[in-house]
């Protein structure tokens, strides 16, 4: 009975114990369409960020933050291009676990200035820009609620 009861506590204790949220790149920062009758004063590149958990019920509410280097390059290995700043969808630049795979888009701006150089020849200029970014990811469990539902409202009496 002793030994039923020391692996059913292993197996619960392996289990909540050991969770990891795996992040990859999903699709690195590139620049989708670009040509010269683009309008604006900057130019976007997109990428992708794909999260995975492989215990959702430990990490369902947990919150990762992203920040980000300000100095960034992307190249097209002939050339670098300084990127201005790097955005995502959420301007916080805040993410909340809610399923067990999450795809997470970046912008990298960089000025059009850069790209429409007329001193440098057009094959060093021409080729995709690819570019992944730095970033650091900060974790944080998910909230926990400390004051039941009834509680709040037995103190006031």
């Amino acid at each position: 009975m002793r030994r039923v009861i020391l692996i059913l506590l292993n197996l619960i204790l392996f289990k909540v114990g050991f969770s990891a949220l795996s992040i990859k790149i999903y699709e690195p920062i590139r620049f989708s369409h670009i040509n010269t009758t683009m309008i604006g004063e900057e130019a976007v590149a997109e990428g992708t960020l794909e999260i995975t958990s492989n215990n959702l019920d430990e990490d369902f509410q947990k919150k990762l933050k992203f920040r980000f280097p300000n100095n960034n390059l992307m190249t097209n290995r002939k050339r670098w291009l300084k990127v201005r700043r790097v955005e995502m969808d959420n301007s916080k630049k805040e993410l909340v676990i809610t399923s067990e795979k999450m795809h997470v888009k970046f912008y990298a701006v960089i000025d059009r200035k850069e790209l429409n150089s007329f001193t440098t020849p057009g094959e060093i200029l021409e080729g995709e820009y690819i570019g992944i970014i730095p970033m650091v990811i900060e974790e944080y469990g998910k909230p926990i609620d400390i004051i039941g539902g009834n509680e709040l409202e037995d103190i006031g009496d």
